[in-house]
């Protein structure tokens, strides 16, 4: 192995080293400087140097149209962060001017970066020691984040499972039962969620290992791959997610497998091994599994792989994903009703879309004094008035009734429109459909707002910018593939647009972690992209 690739290695742990002494000695608020100041200094250095070799032809690449529509893309997203911290108009004006020019600056930049990537690895690695390479460094800065989590997080959602899994209150569906099953699995091996996270950091290495020799394989170059999972495992805070016993995780990761044989399937015309695509439907199977909305992505993907299988006559391949996809599924269902007697309840959390959008038409809208009179018999109007916040609807739809505020004692601990989307759900979807022709206005402010996390942009912590990091995937395919090779290529990334689709239809509580299949795959389709050559044939070939 080059001595420059040892350098890389070194250079990288040195650096998770010098970030947990940061952490370990001066607290997490430095810990979380430090992290946002690598993220910008692996921007600049990704973009600066390759605009600096484009000498006089680095104005033509910032005039460029690409450019300049990706740019102006970027400040269209960060108009979110001046209205939220409710700027003066000529300081919003001016963060979107600044906004605007470092975009043009950064797209530019990325874009000669890009185009120069394939081919400047020679001397490519072995790609079983590309996998341990790359997953053995992924481990390693991932182990790093691990200390300030140790041994896990908590939030209620993992409070409720470990109370179904030890019996304290009955199984239900309300998380993604298939998850409740792999942690009752993993606790079974320790009792300890710490074993669920030692789960997490081992998957997630082990993808990035075989992502990482995957396009080695391909020409990416080593030292790119490497810095680029040392540097978004150390720094960026999306990835927090890992070190709580959540269900994002294990969703993601089927969405990173599912994104890996795609990129296999699509490159070249070699069937699959009946393993290999058995496990390939068992993935697509799992982003359901373990995530509600991950129907969305099954049906979409599943669909197009189904219809690539019949076109190439791989019919083995075909039966062996769809059986394994099928008795998944079915295997789930099967063991959680008649084993674990799982409780199969209407998911207020998957209608609070509609919850949110009538409570800014009760608030905002514009009623006839029945449709007043019907809004407020079936909203909780003292709950909408007291938590229905711009910005911010966590609180209308996850906090809970105290005995401070409760106008009766069973309503201690319960979420008023929570429970009214369990009890009258349908009524409320279409109530809302009724109204929402003369409050469109209305509707779409409120769905802009829930959905920030989806597209916002805050400076003081870009590596949780979900519209960043897929716009950058997005410039990536726009730069670098012509018709032809977006034609063929487009189902690669479709995971993580998929899942951002499906999150800005069913949820308000703009939480990044529900947008971490972006913070995982970006660099890995940014890379991929530079890495497809457009001389390859199209699947009619």
């Amino acid at each position: 192995m080059k001595k420059a690739l040892w350098k890389s290695v070194l250079a990288i742990l040195l650096l998770a080293a010098v970030l947990a002494a940061v952490y370990l000695r001066a607290g997490g608020r430095w810990f979380r400087l430090a992290r946002m100041l690598l993220v910008y200094l692996m921007l600049a250095s990704v973009s600066l140097p390759a605009l600096f070799r484009a000498g006089k032809g680095a104005r033509k690449l910032l005039l460029s149209p690409r450019t300049l529509i990706f740019a102006t893309a970027l400040a269209a997203m960060g108009v979110v962060y001046p209205l939220a911290k409710r700027f003066s108009l000529p300081r919003a004006l001016a963060f979107e001017a600044l906004l605007l020019f470092a975009g043009a600056v950064f797209f530019a930049g990325v874009g000669a970066f890009l185009k120069s990537l394939p081919g400047r690895e020679p001397d490519r690695l072995p790609r079983r020691r590309a996998f341990l390479l790359v997953a053995g460094v992924s481990l390693a800065v991932l182990a790093i984040g691990w200390l300030p989590f140790f041994p896990h997080g908590v939030s209620p959602d993992t409070q409720n499972q470990w109370a179904q899994i030890h019996g304290q209150i009955p199984y239900s569906n309300i998380h993604a039962i298939g998850h409740t099953i792999l942690l009752k699995a993993l606790l079974s091996i320790f009792d300890s969620y710490a074993v669920v996270i030692a789960f997490h950091i081992l998957a997630l290495s082990a993808l990035n290992g075989a992502l990482g020799a995957y396009l080695i394989g391909r020409g990416a170059p080593a030292r790119i791959v490497l810095w680029m999972v040392g540097i978004v495992g150390l720094a960026f805070s999306g990835l927090t997610a890992v070190y709580y016993p959540w269900k994002d995780l294990p969703a993601a990761l089927c969405v990173g497998l599912v994104a890996l044989f795609a990129m296999r399937l699509t490159d070249v015309d070699r069937p699959l091994k009946p393993l290999s695509a058995a496990l390939f439907g068992a993935a697509l199977a799992s982003m359901w599994l373990f995530r509600h909305n991950g129907i969305v992505a099954l049906i979409v993907l599943g669909t197009y792989f189904l219809a690539s299988f019949l076109r190439r006559r791989q019919w083995l391949q075909l039966a062996c994903a769809s059986l394994a996809c099928v008795v998944s599924i079915a295997g789930i269902h099967l063991y959680s009703r008649a084993v674990l007697h799982t409780k199969y309840e209407t998911n207020a959390a998957s209608l609070q879309v509609f919850g949110s959008g009538l409570s800014a038409i009760a608030l905002e809208g514009n009623l006839t004094e029945s449709e007043r009179a019907e809004l407020e018999e079936l909203l909780p109007m003292d709950w909408v008035r007291r938590n229905y916040e711009p910005w911010k609807h966590q609180n209308l739809i996850w906090k809970v009734e105290t005995a401070e505020t409760a106008s009766d004692e069973s309503l201690v601990g319960v979420n008023p429109i929570a429970q009214m989307l369990a009890k009258r759900g349908g009524d409320a979807v279409r109530l809302y459909f009724r109204l929402l022709p003369r409050n469109l206005g209305v509707c779409l402010k409120d769905a802009l707002q829930n959905n920030y996390a989806l597209y916002g942009l805050s400076p003081s912590d870009l590596s949780n910018c979900n519209g960043f990091w897929a716009l950058a995937v997005l410039f990536a395919m726009a730069v670098l593939w012509p018709r032809s090779a977006l034609r063929r290529h487009w189902i690669v990334p479709a995971g993580i647009f998929v899942n951002m689709a499906s999150i800005a239809v069913s949820t308000i509580t703009n939480e990044v972690r529900y947008f971490l299949p972006t913070f995982i795959l970006f660099g890995w389709l940014v890379l991929y992209a530079a890495t497809v050559r457009p001389r390859e044939p199209s699947l009619s070939e």
